[in-house]
């Protein structure tokens, strides 16, 4: 083994062990507060941005930390703790999740250069293929418009209407379909005035 080959070899097992970390951290903090809340706060902060101000640069991660969130906090889902979740439980779970995700690309990225040296390299282009694949499952792009969120949104969560309507009163399929509403009210009442700016740049011509 070359000294190149055994410096990734190194970065490789410290970024693993980072992330084994960053999740044990995360799953400690789930058994000491009630977990289900645990996701919805920290869900909200990463997802629910005010308008305007969520772009690609800033939230093209979103999807893979909701993954990896649900991932290690969903086996704590029912097992209800006495401690509410508070401010400081939220930060401490986002630095875990920072940490978590930051290792984990860094896992990804130097487990393909590690591999690529080392694997057999009759099935070398077969494997960059596999893991090229895996990588960009784990990025959710596309959702653009409304209609699309709301497709996935139902078509992913509805499936669990009486879970969500039982523990907070409303199921996703209705949340989707009241914000849907909303929306169109909220866009039609933005737009009223072009009828009446038509009208005043004809008087013109």
């Amino acid at each position: 083994m070359t000294n190149d080959e055994t410096d990734f070899c190194s970065l490789l097992a410290e970024a693993a062990a980072a992330r084994e970390r960053a999740g044990s951290d995360l799953e400690r903090l789930a058994q000491e507060v009630d977990s289900e809340k645990l996701f919805a706060a920290l869900f909200a902060h990463l997802a629910l941005s005010p308008a305007g101000t969520a772009n690609e640069i800033t939230h093209s991660a979103v999807p893979l930390k909701l993954e990896l969130l649900a991932f290690h906090l969903f086996p704590f889902f029912g097992k209800r703790r006495g401690c509410d979740v508070n401010a400081l439980h939220v930060a401490r779970g986002l630095t875990a999740l920072d940490g978590l995700f930051d290792s984990t690309q860094r896992a990804n990225l130097f487990e393909k250069v590690h591999r690529s040296r080392t694997s057999d390299p009759s099935t070398r282009e077969l494997d960059d293929l596999v893991w090229f694949v895996r990588l960009q499952t784990q990025v959710v792009r596309g959702s653009a418009y409304p209609e699309q969120i709301a497709k996935e949104i139902s078509e992913t969560l509805g499936r669990f209407d009486r879970w969500f309507d039982t523990r907070i009163g409303i199921s996703a399929t209705r949340a989707v379909a009241a914000l849907l509403v909303i929306v169109a009210t909220a866009e039609a009442r933005a737009t009223s005035w072009i009828p009446d700016l038509r009208e005043c740049g004809n008087s013109f011509m």
